[in-house]
């Protein structure tokens, strides 16, 4: 085989120099990078914080492997890149859950105090409205009574409910009855739906005539699909069977 020219020698040497040697990309920091980016998905369900685990394991050893072959293999940005943007949604996914729970207990403190309001005021078909159907705020303050009088909804289901425990009791009690939030047993979410169960403590009398018994609540919240407002039922009202020790949160 014939010698390159001079001219074409020195060309190609040229082109060398100017390139360097080959390097070649590390395949664990384009995984790890890509990774990093899907980790945005843990704001979406903590089921998928693991990715964002992942994503940090993957990209911190994409990053011992390049710091070991140097510099025969590159891709270290890329690794920085996934492993900062997966340590950002690993973090920042729990306390984004943690801050959404609270505001779901607190609304949902709130739907049972007025469940309870309703039923302290004598107005069962407010509370049985609310136990029936999911409502939005503007919807709760509309009362009932007209269609109940035009017979447009049938008195049978609210007869009903007034007899039901611990309704019937709360409404023998009235205003004399002061409703204490207990606990938080749970918070749940399925298919679009979210809820919580909540105990609440309620007292009649004054000093050592002082009674209490526990009442269970459950609350349900879904997103009203023509408004996209948040609308609330009351699901579960029912007495607690053992008595809890000890009474925490304020007077309703």
């Amino acid at each position: 085989m014939a010698p390159l020219p001079p001219s074409i020698a020195e060309e190609d040497a040229e082109v060398d120099r100017e390139l360097g040697p080959y390097r070649a990309v590390s395949g664990l920091a384009v995984a790890g990078l890509i990774m990093g980016l899907f980790s945005a998905t843990a704001l979406i369900h903590p089921l998928l914080w693991l990715v964002a685990c992942v994503a940090i394991v993957v990209n911190a050893l994409a990053l011992r492997r390049i710091a070991a072959l140097e510099p025969m293999l590159i891709g270290r940005k890329a690794a920085l890149v996934g492993l900062a943007s997966s340590l950002i949604f690993v973090i920042s996914a729990p306390v984004q859950n943690l801050v959404h729970r609270r505001a779901l207990r607190q609304e949902s403190m709130e739907i049972a105090q007025e469940w309870f309001t309703d039923l302290r005021e004598n107005r069962p078909e407010m509370a049985h409205k609310m136990s029936q159907f999911p409502l939005t705020a503007a919807a709760r303050l509309k009362s009932p009574l007209p269609d109940y009088e035009s017979g447009k909804i049938p008195l049978d289901p609210l007869r009903k409910f007034v007899r039901e425990s611990p309704v019937d009791l709360l409404l023998k009690l009235g205003k004399r009855a002061r409703i204490r939030w207990y606990a938080h047993e749970d918070v749940w979410a399925d298919r679009g739906l979210e809820g919580v169960r909540d105990i609440y403590a309620v007292t009649v009398g004054d000093g050592p005539q002082a009674t209490s018994f526990f009442i269970r609540i459950g609350t349900t919240r879904s997103r009203d699909i023509v408004t996209g407002e948040w609308q609330w039922q009351v699901t579960k009202h029912e007495f607690v069977s053992a008595t809890p020790t000890g009474l925490l949160g304020n007077d309703g």
